[in-house]
């Protein structure tokens, strides 16, 4: 269910036999009103571009999935939300998980070894090398800015590789209250030769970071090489009371291969020029 001041939008559903399937409702960007609060209270998904309201509020255990879109592996967008306020309640979540570059694709897409074996995507991250005597090669490195990044991660190597993360860009004047979660990760690996996908983007911008849900832009698990890491950034003014454990960039395990690199978190304070790196990019694992 999705509401705008109190009226229930179109929700369509499938009945099969005696089962009623509600079906994910998809919004398009030229429907966005700033003046306009949303309550979004069912599965729903955003396809990339800009949205713009006034309050949001994801509740009832409900995902709101933003997509990535692109023609080449350098053109990649994900989503922008502007809003007064957002708020995630506990069990819902905003989500990108595998909406970046599929697999063999993007500006940090891994490669294939001499063994046929993938290496994992890059972002914030270097991918994991596609088996531990295998060396990397320049396109699975690391590539975007950690100051409020806007890059899709890159899909892993190989035969079914993981696909990269998307890219979530937040800018909100009031408050972001997160009990729930915001993710933009790596998908794992489908194949025993395949790669990780590397974790996206999440970059918020508010007056205050609040509550005590998670972030991640964690790389995928690989069954060769795992994905790296990708780029968390959060810009505030006023307030900051996430638990740094609850927000991460890790890289994704491997298992023929390497591990993937960590991506990097960073927390900065507006107001008082305080920088918090909380996990720094790795540059290179030999």
């Amino acid at each position: 269910m999705v509401s705008r001041r109190g009226k229930i939008l179109n929700l369509p559903f499938v009945v099969v036999g005696c089962f009623m399937l509600a079906m994910t409702l998809f919004f398009d960007t030229s429907k966005a009103d700033e003046t306009e609060d949303i309550t979004i209270s069912s599965n729903t998904s955003w396809s990339a571009g800009t949205y713009t309201y006034r309050d949001i509020t994801i509740t009832n255990n409900a995902t709101l999935t933003l997509q990535g879109s692109y023609t080449d592996d350098n053109d990649g967008i994900g989503v922008t939300i502007n809003a007064r306020n957002i708020t995630i309640d506990t069990g819902s979540s905003i989500r990108a998980d595998g909406q970046g570059y599929l697999l063999n694709s993007g500006p940090g897409k891994g490669y294939i070894g001499k063994t046929s074996y993938g290496s994992g995507g890059a972002h914030g991250g270097n991918g994991g090398a596609a088996s531990l005597d295998d060396i990397q090669l320049e396109n699975s490195l690391i590539y975007d800015v950690i100051f409020r990044p806007s890059k899709l991660g890159s899909g892993g190597g190989g035969t079914n590789a993981g696909s990269g993360g998307g890219a979530i860009i937040i800018n909100v004047a009031g408050d972001v209250n997160i009990n729930g979660s915001i993710s933009a990760n790596g998908t794992a690996s489908s194949h025993y030769k395949g790669g990780g996908g590397s974790g996206g983007t999440v970059s918020i911008t508010a007056n205050s970071v609040i509550g005590s849900g998670s972030i991640s832009a964690n790389g995928g698990n690989g069954n060769s090489g795992g994905g790296g890491g990708g780029i968390v950034s959060v810009y505030y003014k006023e307030n900051f009371s996430l638990i740094s454990g609850n927000i991460s960039a890790t890289g994704g395990s491997g298992f023929n291969g390497r591990f993937g690199d960590q991506g990097a978190v960073i927390i900065y304070n507006e107001n008082q020029r305080d920088l918090n790196v909380i996990q720094n990019l790795v540059l290179r694992k030999n």
